[in-house]
């Protein structure tokens, strides 16, 4: 079976007490490699497009869950030269971690990590309604031979129920 074009799936268990009837909760992912920028994830397959719209400088797909109890943005913007690419991490970083961009404009950062070897950072925040985790990887983009940002927000409501699926598709948004 290729996985890539029937999705993955994974089992999700709950821990019981003795005595409890056990409920099979399956969840399936779809496996989605975006060509032009270089970069490849995760999605629930159960989730609805929202939109894809130009936004001032970038592209971005919307998916939210069927209850709404979380949303997905995706994105790729501001390409350059090979020869600027960790100063221009550094500046890309800063400017996410003081939440001045569109996506979380007036957000409280909680924590901020950014790995230089992988050319990606991390960033997690809140603002009234919902949290985020925000990862950016930055890559060559495959098409033009500059480098850009790829960049996943996974948003939730602040019940935390959402977190663990949030981690695992923040984690496998990577490069390919």
């Amino acid at each position: 079976m290729n996985l890539y074009k029937k999705g993955l799936v994974l089992l999700l268990f709950s821990v019981l007490s003795y005595g409890q009837k056990s409920k099979l909760k399956i969840v399936e992912f779809v496996s989605v490699q975006n060509a032009v920028y270089g970069y490849t994830y995760i999605l629930p397959a159960n989730l609805q497009k929202e939109l894809i719209e130009a936004y001032h400088s970038y592209e971005f797909q919307v998916y939210n869950s069927m209850d709404n109890s979380f949303r997905i943005k995706i994105f790729s913007e501001d390409n350059f030269a090979f020869s600027e690419r960790i100063q221009e991490l550094n500046k890309y970083y800063n400017k996410i971690k003081e939440a001045n961009h569109a996506a979380i404009e007036g957000a409280s950062i909680i924590k901020s990590v950014i790995n230089n070897e992988e050319n990606s950072f991390t960033i997690t925040g809140k603002n009234e309604n919902e949290e985020f985790i925000w990862k950016t990887i930055m890559c060559k983009v495959p098409v033009s031979g500059e480098f850009g940002f790829n960049t996943m927000i996974f948003y939730s409501s602040k019940s935390k129920k959402n977190r663990n699926l949030g981690l695992k598709l923040i984690n496998e948004f990577k490069n390919f």
